[in-house]
């Protein structure tokens, strides 16, 4: 051991070895030799402290001298045991002398009052010859040192073994005291055994700090922490309290009698178990209800184990901490028969042994007494009859003893008579007896006939009871064995195999006889128990034996009681039979499965009766309170309880039923409930924390039961200790205990300062850590919440997650360091090429640090290949094989743990068969099978194998012939075939619908339902659970196998051997179909088939409760996962995309639970299989293009799919008859999205980016926009900057950061790199900045007033600058030392023609990256550029282009500098064009034209130089495309588009062509490689729809104008099922200067603009056409009128006939004729009297005096005459703010608001009122004023009659932002709303009830003013961005909202929720609600087609067509109907499943 001190002492080690384990000695031989270690935790701290500290420990060091000697020689081995046991005294008396110099006063106390340990004095009490004890006490004394790694005084003076063993006694050992105690998982991490193992947080200093003393050492305050604390620890990576994770499985167990209720039971398992299970699953809860009493006729097991696997899973079910029921009893009048026990404490079985001995002795000593007086009466008739004399023969017989003096053994008192008579005969008579008369004893021949002839006469009643006794002890003796190796020994009951071989044979009928004969042994066996029980034991201890199994039940569930004494978690459902006695009568067979029937009489047994009796009376009724008692009465029936023909009976069952599912649902909607409230709402952090729970629980759990292995914890230590860049790999091979060594690693190391956070993961511990991008999520997550980082930033691919790793790993500093476990690489599955290890990071920050693990051969070798790859070898760390010391410690912990032990032999063989595989998980193998062997057990002859597979072999063929070989095989296979394991109730449905497993079952049980029986299942489970592991997959818990050898056991035995893996996965795949959900399922010899009563598998489950209420709903995610798996296993391509991956419902519940990743993760695996299936590769790109909208919300799943998709469906038609559709799946799949559940916004056409063009992919890893990017020269690695202030490089072909620079990129606005990429320049606002890669620092910065244009030549060995608003140039050489060479003031150069920029700002242009010494730069908007010499600034060239052309961008390449110019025609016509110049002569080379379409900053040259790239964005449009052009060809083409803009990127190979925007935080990858030489359509400018005017009397009709005018088209939006279709186009009607107005069908036009001959005011427009679009022709013409012009929108047709715009000056509002085109009325706003100002001050008018502008002092101390100043100056104040509102009257209008009937209108003036106008009257009707507030229309709103307006305002007065509602009747305000500030949207009922509003916080808010108390809140989703432009209309009576704010929006308003929402690709330009509101029709810009969203929601009214066709169209069309007719096909054959899911949930 090693006894380590604290203070830096030298260290000592006493290891104890043994060679020969059979030698019995106490203790193995002492190795006293010094080991020179390596330094512990505290030594590491020691050497770090001051020289005055470590001076003061030499006296210790001194004092400790004697400890410290190097003894040079080695003891022998065969060293004597006296002298080892004179070694091993001293040193526990040096030992003892320490601790209790140590422990002082307190320990003197415990020592005189515990003077010897448990270990002692069970040394002492059996002594050293039991094999037993020997073993424990040699392992005992080993524990501490390979446990704990060293003992130190100190750390152990508070645990409870060394406070008891650390006594003095004669004799006494203090080290094989050291016993660790049983503890919990707490305990173990707070042993201060383990100290040497944790690691210490860094000072400052870089050294580590002292730790606490441990005689202060205190639990930390955590314990003391609730659960939400405790959780918040555990998510901030505080491993250090217990962790318990949150109880997913409720048990619950279903008692009573074996034959009884068995109606009742088989009604709940059909009825009530599914819908129970159902109900729970929907909360996300599996419960386990325990039926063991149903389908088994009685509870034989060979090995009789049932009975203790029941108990257990009582008491499982009472300890659970979910208050819910845990039992319920079905007792009826039936008490059941006792049964033996399994096993009997040695004890009590001595005591009754010796009943029956002291029985049997008695009975032959009675017996032989009685035979000895029988023969000698019959030698006495004998004798007389012979001698025919009358002489007693008892005084001839016995007359010579008597002479003699003896007594005979039988003689009894002589009687009166005798004495009388023996007086006389001795005075008269001779007594001497006659010669001639022989001794009957004398003759041996008369003695043996006289014998015979007695017993010929049969044996006597007291003979028989000798036999019956003898025969009891025999029995008793041959079915109960010693077994020893149980602590306490106990005797157990043998199995019935070894009396009845026939138990374990497949023949049915041989198994139900050996069943018989054991059930007449068993019952003879409990009477005997109980019998002589009775006489030796307390009637405490000896009621078990005569108890019946179902009494032990209920007590046993009735033990969990509360402070009353009561179980409130058990219910009891009471059943009374009448007439009963009749059917004893008359003889009814099914009698006795409903009473106790006595079997000689066949009467009812009256004693089992009065036991019943006394059970519900003591226990029942007593303990349960009467809501827990359900009682029913059923009349009796000769069959028994038959609900099939009888229908009382049948009724009753339904009640049962009923009334058992109320109850449970009752209670669980409680506990629900109550959970509920007590969680987080936030779900995803409430995953994240389950799934952190359950890998530190498991950690934990494995450490506190982990021994040794302590140096290779020590490397674990040091290596983070050391702060290494590289992660740690732990490696060995399979079964070597890396789990246990990285747990223990984990655990101890885990430090209890809060500010290191140590992270575990566990792989296989939980489903989600299978695949390496869902692991690396959670831990990105949880890191995000350590570094308070925003978790919604974090992505879901995996090239995103590996860079915000890596980058959240650089938040670790001094004071927050973290630690990184993450255990078991191999078993991460081949997705995302987990185990390439390509998602670590390259080199880890300084404060952080990283242990890893993975098995070196088989799947694990990849892991270790790849590993080295990147880290090199010396970053491994083997696991050698475990040495036969520490095997034997392990082996005998692992036995006192389980209360077992073995005999020497027996741990012999088990030694012998570890040499051949030294691993820990083979050890443990062998010891689990090692529990099974009794103490007599000899194992010599037992065959193990050499390795864990070998062991798993044997150990499933034996299971398989215990329990039936095709229920074994299937159960194991299932488990094995699985995803991420199975539930039990999985596991029930799945053997209940296997017909070979079935057919088995049904041959062995009789069962009245096809189904297992649950106590089968059971059984095989719990034979299994130590190689199964149960694992947190999808939410709930499920199987699968523990150790990986074991699994590949069962993959060769089951999936490879025996059956076929398809076979299994296809199994699976109908059962998570719903295919046999409530449907009869056909079997051999029953084609019609019977149900299975298999819980359903919906996509989603609802939540309810128990009043029926919905209260959500939970996907079911075991379905959304297996099901595509196993489908793809077992080969059914057709069903996977009929069933999942081109089911719309499918996709949808997937993406909502899940998110999109997860679907495109199985897209991929199902591609891999089939790659040629173009529905998948179709479907794969639509998601692709649609993730960021889905991720977002995946309810637009539908509208996305039908707006990219709808095109190539429709399109998607035979060329002839016989061809097949290209997409048919997809067909479905479209029809399914029209047609969806959910609410949805689904366009009319195609108006997303449609998949088939160049796909890109993403790059993440910064949190916030890109501000610049540059590709290295040679194309491997791209630099970008971003606004959350890091610059980082990027490895460009994997995605992966390798570089992060923190400190740099808000405002950098270029990036340039200089010497071989291996210097950054970053030009910013007001300096340059030069940064080293390697170093991650700036080693340079250029301050400057003005920005600069930066770029490099010469190989990047130089920097250029030109600095904006300035014509300087300055350059300076990056290689020696930043030295300037050039500063050059271009001014000055010419002094003639100075040159000089056009712009201040941004007015340098130059190429970025220049070959030589030659750099090309222009003046942004010049027509020229120049050439200079970056050494000299000599300028060598000036290229001139075009005269009216004006250069925007600049590049250059090895042979042409390149200029990009524009040429200004007008804005429509903008052209770009490239012009190339040779670089040898800067003479022109080549023009490549360009198109309107091309706007663009910058441009980029391939590395080739063959082609230029350039990004075209629109912020109109809000997309960008990347344009091309062929510098050889001169072609031009548009080859990609996408939404979003980006404004700059960069391109060195045509491969990697990046995109990026500050709007964004990924950049975009586009390989153009392929389509760059494919030929491509020119694109033409389209003109877009500007606005939209819906037709007032006929509102099916649409008119959509464009932009300039031209086209105009008219839309029948309710053709094609309100798709639309444009019915009419009008082009070239009116001019670009022109104004269009729209009536219904008629054009009002105003055209000829020009000077007005009569106003001087300026233009007018002077003629007005009015056009007839039916008729298609002009019906009026209108000259000489004068319409002052003013924009389009101010507008207004009234009645056809009159037209309103405003006057000349905007002062009033004009009406002109539409018949006579002049004037009509002028409405002017008529103001009331202005206010009389009085000479002195008003009362009405507030003096300021009473302001707080004046300080009480100053008010107090004001003069008389200034009082009178002062008010005389607020007086006048005031009257020149009335003067400034009287002159407000006299503003222009700024803006007007027209109701919707066209009757009011309101003006706004920028001023302090508003007017209010009667249109029908031409009055000014009301002025709306306010004095302290400037009155604006911008956020405002009307009613439809134009009676309340809503809008906001800011009182300047008050200080407050104010949403106001004014009465337009009255010109009051009605009511306000305070401190609403940033409102960008506004909208009013028609009854002024309600008012919608929307701020720019991503809130939506609604207000009803004339109700109390009645703003509510809505939170908006992300993407939900309120601004100028955004709408909002309110529809459906008010219950509805529309919303434009960037994406379009469906709200309910009365349940506040968003319905749905639509993300389009591209900026909406114009929108309108039309059809009542039920239709929302957009236009776009760059299309004149117009979008209609139908709104598609849960109890949407229908779309009334309303008007009637006057362009002549056609009704409907014949396309849409053949569609129509398709989804009506494919709704019959492809969407039943989907119906039925829908339909279950």
């Amino acid at each position: 051991m090693d006894y380590s001190n604290r203070g830096g002492r030298k260290h000592i080690r006493s290891q104890f070895q043994s060679k020969d384990v059979a030698k019995k000695t106490v203790l193995p031989p002492l190795l006293c030799v010094k080991e020179h270690t390596a330094p512990s935790i505290h030594a590491v701290r020691l050497a770090r402290r001051s020289r005055s500290l470590i001076a003061s420990q030499h006296i210790t060091e001194n004092h400790d001298y004697h400890w410290n000697l190097q003894l040079p020689k080695r003891l022998s081995d065969n060293l004597d045991g006296r002298i080892v046991k004179h070694l091993r005294k001293k040193l526990n008396r040096r030992l003892e002398k320490r601790i209790i110099a140590l422990m002082g006063d307190e320990l003197n106390e415990r020592q005189h009052k515990e003077p010897s340990s448990g270990i002692d004095q069970a040394a002492n009490e059996e002594g050293e010859g039991d094999d037993h004890k020997i073993i424990l006490l040699r392992n005992t004394s080993m524990l501490s040192d390979i446990r704990d790694g060293g003992f130190d005084e100190q750390d152990c003076s508070d645990l409870p073994g060394i406070a008891e063993s650390g006594t003095t006694g004669k004799g006494m050992s203090i080290l094989p005291a050291i016993k660790r105690p049983s503890l919990s998982i707490h305990d173990e991490v707070y042993n201060s055994l383990n100290e040497v193992s944790k690691p210490q947080r860094r000072s400052k200093s870089g050294r580590v700090p002292e730790s606490p003393s441990p005689t202060s050492r205190s639990r930390p305050q955590s314990i003391m922490m609730n659960n939400a604390q405790h959780d918040s620890n555990f998510l901030l990576g505080n491993v250090a309290s217990k962790c318990v994770p949150d109880e997913k499985v409720i048990f619950f167990y279903l008692q009573s009698c074996q034959s009884d209720m068995e109606a009742e039971r088989g009604a709940l398992l059909a009825r009530g178990h599914p819908r129970v299970k159902a109900f729970a699953l929907a909360y996300g809860y599996d419960i386990r209800i325990m039926d063991p009493h149903w389908g088994t006729r009685d509870m034989v097991s060979d090995d009789h184990s049932i009975y203790s696997l029941l108990l257990s899973l009582i008491d499982q079910s009472i300890g659970m901490k979910t208050q819910t029921i845990n039992m319920v009893t079905l007792l009826g009048q039936k008490y059941g028969e006792p049964m033996p026990l399994e096993t009997i404490p040695k004890e009590e079985f001595e005591k009754i042994n010796k009943v029956l001995e002291a029985e049997i002795a008695t009975s032959r000593a009675q017996t032989a007494l009685i035979e000895q007086e029988e023969v000698e009466e019959g030698a006495k008739k004998l004798w007389l009859s012979k001698r025919g004399k009358e002489k007693s023969i008892t005084e001839d017989v016995y007359e010579p003893e008597k002479a003699k003096g003896k007594k005979t053994p039988n003689s009894r008192p002589a009687t009166k008579s005798s004495k009388s008579k023996g007086a006389k005969s001795g005075k008269g008579e001779n007594t001497e007896t006659s010669p001639a008369t022989p001794s009957v004893f004398s003759r041996g021949a008369d003695k043996v006939k006289l014998t015979a002839s007695v017993l010929r006469k049969g044996t006597s009643k007291d003979n028989v009871a000798v036999q019956l006794v003898s025969q009891d002890h025999t029995l008793l003796h041959s079915w109960f064995a010693l077994d020893e190796n149980s602590v306490p020994p106990v005797y157990r009951l043998k199995k019935i195999s070894s009396h009845h071989k026939e138990i374990l044979m497949a023949d049915p009928m041989k198994r139900s006889q050996a069943k018989g004969i054991w059930l007449q042994t068993a019952r003879r066996l409990q009477t005997i128990l109980h019998t002589c029980a009775k006489k030796v034991l307390d009637d405490s201890e000896a009621v078990k034996y005569e108890m019946s199994f179902a009494e032990l039940e209920l007590k046993r569930g009735l033990s969990s009681q509360d402070s009353r004494g009561n179980s409130p978690n058990c219910y009891w459902m009471q059943r009374e039979i009448e007439d009963l006695e009749s059917g004893v009568i008359a003889g009814d067979v099914a009698i006795k499965d409903y009473v106790d029937i006595t079997p000689l009489t066949s009467a009812i047994d009256k004693g089992l009766q009065k036991s019943l009796a006394n059970l519900r009376m003591a226990e029942l009724t007593k303990k349960l309170s009467f809501r827990n008692i359900r009682r029913y009465t059923v009349a009796w029936a000769p069959t028994g309880i038959d609900p099939s023909t009888i229908r009382a009976h049948g009724v009753y069952c339904d009640r049962f039923v009923k009334d058992f599912y109320e109850i449970l649902v009752a209670n669980l909607s409680t506990f629900f409930a109550g959970e509920q409230k007590s969680k987080p709402r936030n779900e995803s952090k409430l995953q994240l924390i389950n799934e952190i729970k359950y890998h530190i629980a498991f950690c934990q759990a494995r450490a506190s039961k982990m021994l040794g292995r302590k140096p290779i914890l020590q490397k674990i230590r040091d290596h983070i200790l050391k702060n290494c860049k590289f992660p740690l790999l732990i490696h060995g091979q399979a079964g070597c205990g890396l789990t246990s060594i990285m747990a223990k690693a984990a655990v101890s190391f885990a430090p209890r300062d809060p500010s290191c956070s140590t992270l575990i993961r566990m792989i296989g511990v939980t489903g989600e850590s299978f695949n390496a991008r869902t692991l690396l999520r959670s831990l990105c997550l949880q890191m995000s919440h350590i570094f308070d980082q925003n978790p919604n930033r974090v992505p879901h691919d995996m090239k995103g997650l590996s860079n915000i790793f890596e980058f959240l790993c650089g938040f670790a500093h001094e004071d927050q360091e973290v630690v990184i476990f993450i255990d078991s690489l191999h078993k991460l599955s081949d997705e995302h090429e987990g185990k390439k290890l390509a998602w670590l990071p390259r080199n880890l920050p300084e404060y952080v640090h990283m242990v890893l693990s993975s098995q070196s051969a088989g799947q694990g070798s990849d892991c270790v290949k790849a590993f080295t790859q990147a880290y090199g070898d010396e970053m491994l760390l083997e696991v050698q094989a475990l040495e036969n010391i520490e095997a034997s410690v392990m082996l005998a912990h692992w036995l006192e743990d389980a209360k077992r032990r073995l005999t020497m032999p027996q741990r012999e063989v088990i030694m012998a068969a570890f040499a051949a595989c030294q691993t820990p998980v083979f050890l443990r193998v062998l010891v689990n099978e090692s529990f099974s062997w009794s103490s007599s057990y000899d194992p010599s002859g037992l065959k193990i194998g050499n390795a864990v597979k070998n062991v798993a072999t044997v150990m499933m063929g034996r299971l398989e012939k215990e329990y039936g070989e095709a229920f074994t095989r299937r159960t194991l296979g299932y488990i094995t075939a699985s995803r991420k394991g199975l539930m039990i109730m999985e596991l029930e449905d799945l053997i209940s619908l296997d017909e070979s497993a079935m057919d088995e079952i049904v041959a062995q049980n009789r069962i009245g339902i096809r189904r297992i029986p649950p106590v089968l299942l059971l059984r095989l489970y719990y034979s299994i659970m130590p190689h199964i592991q149960e694992v947190n997959a999808d939410g709930h818990v499920t199987l699968m196998w523990k150790h990986s050898q074991v699994a590949e056991v069962a993959v060769e035995r089951y999936m490879n051997a025996r059956d076929k893996a398809p076979s299994y996965h296809k199994a699976m795949a109908e059962y998570f179909l719903n295919t046999w959900h409530d449907k009869l399922k056909p079997f051999s010899g029953n084609e019609k088939g019977s149900h299975r009563f298999v819980v359903a598998q919906p996509l989603f489950r609802t939540k309810t409760n128990p009043a029926g209420e919905v209260l959500g709903t939970t996907y079911n995610l075991r379905k959304l996962y297996e099901l595509p798996y196993h489908l793809i296993k077992s080969q059914q391509h057709d069903v996977l995309k009929k069933s999942c991956l081109c089911n719309f419902e499918f996709v949808l519940a997937k993406i909502s639970a899940s998110g999109i990743q997860a679907v495109v993760d199985d897209l991929q695996l199902a591609l891999s299989v089939e790659p040629a299936d173009m529905d998948l590769k179709l479907l794969s790109d639509t998601l692709h293009l649609s993730s960021t909208a889905l991720s977002k919300d995946p309810r637009q799943l539908a509208s996305q799919i039908v707006g990219r998709l709808d095109t190539i469906i429709r399109m998607d038609k035979p060329v002839a008859p016989s061809d097949p559709v290209v997409y048919p799946a997809l067909k479905s799949f479209y029809a399914q999205a029209l047609r969806n559940s959910t609410p949805s916004l689904l366009p009319s056409a195609a108006c997303l980016s449609q998949p088939g063009s160049i796909l890109y992919d993403l790059l993440s890893g910064h949190t916030d926009g890109i501000t610049a990017v540059v590709v290295s020269s040679n194309g491997q690695k791209v630099f970008t900057t971003s606004l959350d202030d890091t610059l980082k490089v990027w490895e460009l072909r994997s995605g992966r950061v390798i570089k992060t620079i923190v400190g740099v990129g808000k405002h950098v606005l270029h990036i340039r790199l200089g010497l071989k990429a291996t210097l950054v320049i970053t030009s910013e606002i007001n300096a340059i900045r030069v940064w080293d890669v390697e170093k991650g620092e700036c080693v340079y910065q250029i301050d400057s007033d003005d920005p600069a244009t930066v770029g490099t030549a010469c190989g990047g060995s130089i920097l250029v600058t030109f600095f904006h608003g300035c014509s300087r140039m300055k350059s300076w050489q990056l290689d020696s030392d930043f030295k300037e060479l050039v500063d050059l003031d271009f001014e000055l150069e010419n002094p003639e023609e100075p040159a000089q920029g056009i712009h201040k700002d941004n007015s340098t242009l130059l190429a970025g990256n220049s070959n030589g010494d030659k750099v090309l730069h222009a003046f942004k908007d010049a027509n020229y550029a120049m050439v200079r010499n970056v050494k000299s600034g000599e300028m060598i060239y000036k290229l001139n282009c075009k005269k009216a052309s004006s250069i925007q961008a600049l590049a250059s390449s090895r042979e042409h500098y390149i200029c990009a110019v524009r040429f200004r025609f007008n804005i429509s016509t903008e052209t770009h064009q490239i012009e190339v110049f040779d670089n040898t002569n800067g003479q022109p080379y080549r023009v490549l034209a360009g198109c309107t379409l091309d706007h663009f900053s910058e441009i980029f040259v391939n590395n080739v130089g063959s082609h230029i790239i350039a990004i075209s964005y629109s912020v109109s449009n809000q997309s960008s495309d990347i344009a091309g052009w062929n510098i050889e060809t001169e072609e031009h083409k548009h080859l990609a588009k996408h939404a979003k803009v980006s404004k700059f990127g960069s391109c060195v190979d045509l491969r990697y062509i990046l995109t990026a925007s500050e709007a964004e935080p990924s950049l975009r990858i586009w390989n153009l490689s392929a389509k760059i030489n494919q030929p491509c359509p020119r694109e033409k400018p389209i003109n877009g729809v500007e606005t939209l005017v819906p037709m007032v009397d006929n509102p099916r009709y649409l008119v959509a104008k464009s932009f300039n005018n031209d086209p105009l088209t008219v839309w029948n939006i309710t053709k094609k099922g309100f798709s639309g279709s444009a019915v009419y186009t009008e082009r070239g009607l009116v001019e670009m200067s022109d104004i269009v107005l729209v009536r219904n069908n008629k054009l009002v036009i105003l055209a000829e603009k020009g000077p007005s001959n009569v106003s001087k005011q300026g233009h007018v427009f002077k003629t007005i056409h009015v056009y007839d679009m039916v008729e298609k022709k002009y019906i009026q013409r209108l000259s000489g009128c004068y319409v002052f012009p003013s924009p389009m929108h101010e507008y207004v047709i009234l009645h056809d006939e009159q037209l309103m715009g405003l006057s000349e000056n905007r002062t009033h509002l004009v009406i002109w004729s539409l018949t006579t085109g002049h004037i009509t009325h002028r409405i002017k706003p008529n103001f009331k009297a202005d206010y009389v100002l009085p000479d002195k001050e008003p009362n009405n008018f507030r003096t300021r005096g009473t302001t707080a502008e004046m300080t009480p002092w100053q008010r107090r101390s004001e003069s008389a005459s200034a009082r009178k100043r002062r008010h005389q100056k607020e007086i006048e104040d005031e009257k020149a703010k009335i003067e400034a509102m009287k002159k407000e009257k006299e503003n222009s209008i700024e803006q007007y608001i027209i109701s919707k009937d066209y009757s009011t209108i309101v003006t706004s003036y920028y001023a302090h009122h508003l007017c209010v106008f009667d249109i029908q009257s031409q009055t000014h009707t009301q002025t709306l004023e306010s004095q302290t507030s400037m009155l604006f229309l911008h956020v405002s709103a009307l009613t439809n009659n134009g009676s309340h307006l809503v809008h906001t305002n800011y009182d300047d007065e008050s200080k407050a932002s104010y949403v106001t509602l004014w009465d337009c009747g009255s010109g009051l305000i009605r009511k306000r709303l305070r401190n609403e500030k940033n409102v960008q949207a506004i909208a009013i009922s028609d009854n002024a009830q309600r008012v919608v509003f929307g701020k720019r916080s991503q809130e939506l808010r609604i207000w009803e003013p004339f109700e109390p108390n009645s703003l509510r809140k809505i939170k908006g989703y992300p993407s939900l961005n309120f601004g100028i432009g955004s709408v909002i209309h309110i529809v459906d009576n008010g219950s509805k909202a529309i919303v434009f704010a960037g994406d379009i929006s469906l709200w309910d308003l009365a349940n506040g929720v968003v319905l749905a929402v639509f993300t389009p690709d591209m900026r909406i330009q114009t929108l309108s609600v039309v059809m009542d509101g039920r239709l929302i029709v957009f236009g776009l810009k760059d299309t004149n087609k117009l979008v209609t969203l139908k709104m598609v929601y849960p109890g949407a009214p229908p779309i009334e067509k309303l008007g009637e066709n006057i362009f002549n169209e056609e009704e409907s069309s014949d396309e849409d109907d053949d569609f129509d007719e398709y989804y009506e096909d494919d709704k019959k054959e492809g969407e039943e499943e989907v119906e039925e899911e829908v339909d279950d949930a």
